[in-house]
């Protein structure tokens, strides 16, 4: 019989009473284990620089948390560690806003520690995860009239136009959706407004936040109930 091997997650968090809390909520499942606490984006990334991990945990939305743009930087840079946003979401917003921003799971302060295991397991297997929760923010969010509508606008995108719809779903920049499109960062704003007409959104900001909810969607990964 195989040995299973222990998934590695590191966590940034600047509050020790959360990491702690965090370390020994993880330790109680036998396959993940919390290979190094951290409090600073600097200290993250000197330990990245000697160990590969498998998730990393990064507070968001909680005061004195580490922000989004430290999702950026591990989605951009450390593709092979996942990151997770972890905090306080009280709405649909702040949770695509972590999706947007890279996140590979979303966790909240106050979920079940069986719905926060079960997303990062999901998560180390390559999955985009929310815990029951969020997902039920998601859900209210997107009424079933207006989620109808929107799925008949998307059919009138272009094969062209779906691919970028999912590229703006991620956390990657314009300039690189433009190099991996092979287009040129004019055409894809201009391809980008022209979605956004079609699906009926005000704003590239709007594009992004929906376009990510659908990422997630697609992949139907809900943590499932208890």
């Amino acid at each position: 019989m195989e040995s299973s091997i222990d998934k590695k997650i590191l966590l940034v968090v600047p509050q020790p009473v959360v990491r702690f809390g965090l370390s020994q909520m993880i330790g109680i499942h036998s396959e993940m284990t919390v290979c190094a606490e951290v409090g600073t984006v600097e200290q993250a990334r000197q330990n990245l620089a000697k160990q590969d991990v498998d998730l990393v945990i990064v507070t968001v939305e909680i005061e004195g948390g580490i922000g989004y743009s430290f999702l950026k930087e591990l989605a951009a840079h450390k593709p092979k560690a996942a990151p997770v946003a972890y905090g306080y979401f009280h709405d649909a917003a702040s949770v695509t806003l972590a999706l947007r921003n890279g996140a590979r799971a979303v966790i909240s302060i106050g979920d079940s520690i069986e719905d926060v295991l079960s997303a990062l397991i999901g998560t180390t297997a390559g999955k985009i995860s929310v815990t029951k929760a969020n997902a039920e923010l998601l859900g209210q969010a997107m009424s079933e009239p207006t989620k109808s509508k929107k799925q008949s606008n998307q059919k009138a995108l272009s094969v062209r136009e779906q691919q970028l719809y999912k590229l703006l779903g991620t956390s990657m920049k314009q300039t690189s959706i433009a190099e991996k499109m092979g287009l040129s960062v004019g055409s894809i704003d201009t391809m980008t407004h022209r979605i956004e007409l079609k699906i009926g959104l005000k704003n590239t900001l709007e594009l992004r936040q929906q376009a990510a909810v659908d990422l997630y969607e697609a992949h139907r990964l809900l943590a499932p109930e208890a």
